[in-house]
């Protein structure tokens, strides 16, 4: 399935530049943006990461960063820049999954801020956020910082019910809190063995799915060696 989407959306790229878009055309952000997305569902996680920094380097010149006032064109360029901002989570992934954490957190962090201050700490993008910022500082060793972040993530995504934005890819979305339950299930692992651990551990167990607990411990395990 995904194999088929990524050459649809090379297709749709091929086809909008040849009709003479631009690079800040909103249809071309987003289908650039899909593609990016359906490389990491197929874990290509370095090309992921690649097409997610040109496309980020295209967009620079229009994202908000210095206060002046907009200029007619520049604020009309500014919405479909925008809505690259959802994928500051991705990136942060991406550059997570290929080992890049110092990177992975500096974007986390920046991310964190732009999603708070559009949408406030309760948005389902930002409890993403920071179940995204948990799994890096746990890759970082972190553990003590992690902790309380997966616990805040997973109490919220209950709270909810465990739907994240409507207006993402479920697949994506899915993706994304598996590998939050997966890197939060990993630091349990390694904390004290104690009555409470081992209640955490049962209910992101039952969140994850039968049949996921050894796998989701063992991928885990993987990336932090790596």
């Amino acid at each position: 399935r995904f194999e088929r989407a990524l050459a649809t959306f090379d297709q749709v790229i091929v086809d909008l530049r040849s009709s003479g878009r631009g690079d800040l055309a909103a249809n071309l952000i987003r289908a650039r943006k899909s593609r990016a997305q359906t490389l990491m569902a197929l874990g290509r996680w370095e090309e992921s990461r690649q097409a997610f920094e040109e496309l980020e380097a295209a967009t620079a010149e229009t994202m908000p960063n210095d206060g002046r006032g907009k200029s007619e064109g520049r604020g009309q360029r500014l919405g479909p820049a925008r809505e690259l901002l959802r994928g500051g989570t991705d990136r942060a992934l991406g550059r997570a999954m290929v080992g890049r954490l110092a990177e992975a957190e500096k974007r986390i962090d920046a991310s964190l801020t732009s999603l708070g201050n559009s949408y406030g700490p309760e948005h389902p993008d930002v409890v993403t956020a920071n179940g995204m910022r948990a799994l890096i500082l746990a890759a970082r060793g972190r553990d003590a910082t992690a902790l309380p972040l997966f616990r805040s993530y997973l109490e919220a995504r209950t709270a909810r019910g465990g739907s994240d934005s409507s207006a993402e890819e479920p697949a994506v979305a899915q993706l994304r809190h598996r590998l939050i339950l997966e890197a939060y299930l990993a630091l349990l692992t390694r904390q004290p063995n104690t009555a409470g651990a081992l209640e955490e551990a049962f209910t992101i167990a039952d969140a994850l799915g039968a049949g996921r607990v050894q796998q989701a411990i063992t991928a885990s395990a993987a990336r932090s060696n790596a």
